[in-house]
């Protein structure tokens, strides 16, 4: 087995899913709260991993430090690293926000928790036992909030680094994001009324979605009137034969493939339907 090979090796028994440089050991590994979206722009499709202006900048760092002592170079930065304080090394990272132009954005996260584990292969706990000793650092902040644009935010610490983690900001107004914005607002509000503005705004920007005619459905039960219940459940029984027939015409085989699932989902929106209803006279 070669050196590649066996670090690889051992890095899946470590667990460890590392955003740094092939070869080296200790890995850092930023993610951050977004919604995923898709945009269609003069350059084909593209993921967006959004986060709307009033939402807060939500980072998790995670930190394991390691190294594999059949392969010395892995070692790289070990002895830094080792050498962090536990109650505050996450005072010790450097935060990165730059924007589309290249200009960096001062930020000043704020800490919400953190954690300091050992693990290694006399674990007491089974899911802490890994090949070779590894000391994981984990923390969340609250990075704030950043205006409209494009980002590209990393962190390091000691001599490594994550990988850049790209950010799109938008404020929910875009079309390309409108629909998710939408949806992550009804999500929150308990409001009946502004549930369904905001479910009916949905539907008149992309009447095939039938996912929001059964939220307004499963909301209506609680809040709404029968009647609107099932105009709801109909609506969506209908709006996905529509789809189903739609897709057949473009994907005939995967339609096929799906048309089980699809029937199932019509059926039951239907059986709901006449539940509420109660037995035809």
């Amino acid at each position: 087995m070669n050196m590649t090979k066996t670090l690889q090796t051992l890095l899946v028994a470590l667990g460890i899913i590392s955003f740094t440089a092939a070869g080296s050991a200790s890995t850092l590994t930023l993610t951050m709260e977004h919604h995923a979206s898709i945009a269609q722009d003069h350059g084909g499709r593209r993921v967006l991993r959004t986060l709307f202006s009033e939402e807060p900048l939500v980072a998790q760092v995670r930190l394991d430090v390691y190294a594999v002592p059949q392969l010395p170079h892995t070692s790289s930065h070990l002895t830094e690293l080792q050498a962090l304080p536990r109650q505050t090394w996450d005072r010790e990272l450097n935060w990165e926000v730059v924007n589309s132009a290249g200009l960096a954005q001062r930020v000043r996260p704020r800490l919400l928790n953190s954690a300091v584990h050992d693990r290694g292969p006399d674990a007491s706990n089974e899911a802490d036992r890994t090949a070779v000793p590894c000391t994981t650092y984990e923390a969340t902040f609250d990075i704030g909030h950043l205006p409209p644009g494009d980002y590209k935010v990393q962190v390091s610490v000691r001599g490594i680094a994550s990988g850049t983690f790209p950010l799109n900001v938008r404020t929910g107004s875009e079309p390309e994001v409108r629909d998710i914005y939408l949806q992550e607002k009804a999500k929150k509000t308990r409001d009946w009324d502004e549930f369904k503005q905001l479910q009916l705004e949905r539907l008149r920007l992309d009447p095939t979605k039938a996912g929001a005619l059964l939220e307004l459905a499963q909301r209506s039960l609680e809040s709404g009137t029968l009647d609107e219940t099932n105009g709801y459940l109909g609506r969506a029984a209908t709006t996905m034969e529509q789809n189903m027939r739609e897709w057949a015409k473009l994907n005939p085989t995967d339609a096929q493939k799906q048309a089980p699932a699809e029937h199932a989902r019509v059926g039951k929106a239907e059986s709901h339907r006449r539940t509420e209803t109660g037995p035809s006279r």
